[in-house]
């Protein structure tokens, strides 16, 4: 699916908290190509959107490397300088893993989102970054597709290995990720002091 300024952008087929069913899209095809390059085989593209960039001037045409671009992967997020389709320099990549929130703010021209990562060497500080000049449909979706990541899924502690499910252990390295009760072994809710089973 090519991006086309005139036309509104089509909200991807979801469910809200569900998984997203179908990738959104919005750059054109040429583009896309050169942009694959940056993923891995079989790594899969869920966002690819341009951001930034856009002239004040009517006169004036938007070529493809004056716009930045954001593609989002289920294990990366990476932004893309537009000098990138020319000399193939110019990107950085953010893994999903150490994403603990994301937000948009709705501006005249669009939206810019803001994602927070956790900063792996000075757990004290996390790290945002801005996307600027963003379609607005599309922010939505985005925000709604990370928040929701970050709620179905969890990283270890210890190993920083992804988890899907509910575990009292990690499967990986084996630390505890729940406190047990000392009177009856089962897990605590996060926070509570009392056992809600056995006291």
């Amino acid at each position: 699916m090519g991006y086309n300024k005139n036309r509104k952008s089509e909200q991807a087929r979801r469910i809200p908290g569900a998984i997203l069913l179908e990738p959104v899209i919005r750059i054109k095809e040429y583009v896309l190509k050169t942009l694959s390059g940056l993923l891995a085989p079989g790594e899969p593209l869920m966002f690819a959107i341009p951001y930034g960039g856009i002239s004040s001037d009517e006169q004036k045409a938007t070529l493809p490397q004056d716009r930045n671009y954001l593609l989002i992967t289920d294990s990366r997020i990476l932004s893309v300088k537009g000098r990138y389709l020319k000399d193939k320099c110019g990107f950085k990549a953010y893994p999903r893993r150490l994403v603990i929130g994301a937000s948009f703010k709705h501006f005249l021209n669009g939206c810019n989102i803001t994602i927070n990562f956790r900063n792996e060497m000075n757990e004290e500080e996390d790290i945002a970054v801005e996307f600027q000049n963003c379609g607005k449909l599309e922010a939505e979706a985005i925000i709604e597709e990370i928040n929701a990541a970050i709620h179905r899924t969890s990283n270890c502690p210890a190993c920083m290995q992804r988890l899907t499910k509910d575990y009292t252990f990690c499967p990986h390295c084996g630390a505890a990720l729940k406190k047990l009760c000392s009177r009856c072994g089962k897990p605590k809710p996060v926070g509570a002091d009392k056992c809600p089973i056995c006291q």
